[in-house]
């Protein structure tokens, strides 16, 4: 009776394990689609002189993970949330209304 309680055990681990990461590879594969989604985004010219506006600000010299995505696309917003998670210190996050659309653009700065 113990050995089979202990394969149980295994068994409901294994079972754990396995979807952990079924999920890690679920969110890793709409990380990338998202961020796909996002690299082939054509910018409205707005969107653009407002990234440029930045690069002129003085503090935001030291900014990276510049990121922009569209706030109705899913994918775009788990992209852009990924990205400005994993960057340096601060962060800058704005929304922008273009013709109807909200964009959502953002850096992190610091260092």
């Amino acid at each position: 009776m113990p050995k089979r309680k202990r394969q149980d055990t295994v068994d409901a681990v294994d079972a754990a394990t396995v979807i952990a990461e079924e999920k890690k590879a679920q969110q890793g594969r709409r990380l990338q689609h998202g961020r796909q989604k996002c690299e082939r985004l054509c910018l409205p010219q707005q969107v653009k002189d407002m990234f440029r506006s930045w690069g002129e600000d003085d503090y935001m010299e030291y900014a990276d993970n510049s990121r922009v995505a569209q706030k109705s696309d899913p994918d775009q917003v788990a992209w852009y949330n990924y990205v400005r998670d994993h960057g340096c210190c601060g962060s800058c996050d704005i929304e922008l209304t273009v013709d109807g659309e909200v964009w959502l653009l953002g850096c992190n700065y610091g260092h």
